[in-house]
C-alpha cells in the first residue's frame, strides 16, 4: 500500500500547488481520496481514470472538491470513448443532501453514501470511516490491508472522540493546518501541528504524515512543532510525496 500525496494545502493552493488530495495504491486498485484544486491533472499524470478503483470524500468544503466537477467530465469521457467500462464511484458524506446530489453524475459517476457501521472492501484494502469534529459532516478514513494499516484524519478540530480508530497504525496522515501560535481560541475544527503530533502519540502510529497546510507556512517549523509531542519520524506534505507501507 502506497500513500501518494497529490495535493496538501489550505484553504487555498499556493502558487503551482494544490489542495488536499491523495492517490492510494495497492496491488489491486488505485483510490482517491478528497479532489481538492488541481487534483485531477496530478492524478491523471499518475494513471487513467480506467485504472481509478473509486474516489472517496472526506467532506464538502471547497478545498476538498473543487476539482470534483472536472473529474466527473473526466469520467464522462473515459466512459464515451471506451477508455473506462463502468461509472466512477464517489463515496461521499449523505449529508448536506444538496451536496450529495452534486456528486453523482448522468450516468458517469455513482455517488454512494459513507456509512461509519459499513466498512467497505475497495482495491483489496478495508475501508472504514469516522466522523470528526468540523463544522460540516466530515469522515476520517482507516484503510487495512491485512497487513499494514493507516489513517486519514480529513479535517478535525481536537474535540473528536476518536475511540479505537487510530489505534496502532503504520502512518497516520494528520491534519496541521495551524502554527501552535496561530490556533484561533475557542471551539475549532482543525488542528496544530503539535496537536497531531500529540495524535501520533496517543495511538501509537508508527509515522506522521502533517498535511492540509498553509502555504505560506515553513515546514520545517511545522515538523518541529509536531516532534514536541511525538518522538517518532514525521514527514511534512510536499508534491508528489510517496510514503510506502
Amino acid at each position: 500500500m502506497k500513500w501518494i500525496v497529490l495535493g496538501w494545502q489550505s484553504p487555498h493552493p499556493g502558487p503551482f500547488g494544490a489542495t488536499p488530495g491523495y492517490l492510494v495504491q495497492t496491488a489491486s486498485g488505485n483510490l482517491l481520496i478528497d479532489c481538492g484544486s488541481g487534483v485531477v491533472s496530478r492524478l491523471l499524470a499518475r494513471v487513467s481514470l480506467a485504472d481509478v478503483t473509486a474516489v472517496i470524500l472526506s467532506h464538502y468544503h471547497a478545498d476538498h472538491v473543487s476539482d470534483l466537477g472536472v473529474l466527473q467530465y473526466a469520467a464522462m469521457m473515459a466512459v464515451q470513448r471506451g477508455e473506462r467500462a463502468t461509472p466512477l464511484t464517489v463515496y461521499a458524506p449523505r449529508q448536506p443532501e444538496a451536496d450529495f446530489a452534486r456528486a453523482a453524475y448522468k450516468t458517469y459517476v455513482q455517488a454512494v453514501p459513507i456509512d461509519e457501521d459499513a466498512p467497505l472492501h475497495l482495491a483489496g484494502v478495508t475501508v472504514r470511516f469516522h466522523r470528526t469534529a468540523h463544522p460540516v459532516p466530515c469522515y476520517a478514513v482507516r484503510l487495512d490491508d491485512g497487513e499494514r494499516a493507516l489513517a486519514y484524519t480529513a479535517d478535525t478540530g481536537p474535540d473528536t472522540d476518536w475511540g479505537a480508530f487510530l489505534h496502532d497504525v503504520d502512518l497516520l496522515v494528520a491534519e496541521a493546518t495551524y502554527r501552535t501560535a496561530d490556533a484561533p481560541a475557542g471551539a475549532r475544527g482543525h488542528l496544530t501541528a503539535a496537536e497531531a503530533g500529540a495524535l501520533a502519540r496517543r495511538y501509537g502510529a508508527r509515522r506522521l504524515l502533517l498535511t492540509h497546510l498553509y502555504p505560506g507556512y515553513d515546514a520545517d517549523d511545522l515538523v518541529r512543532e509536531a516532534q514536541e509531542s511525538f518522538a517518532g519520524p514525521v514527514l511534512c506534505a510536499r508534491d508528489g510525496l510517496e510514503v510506502s507501507l
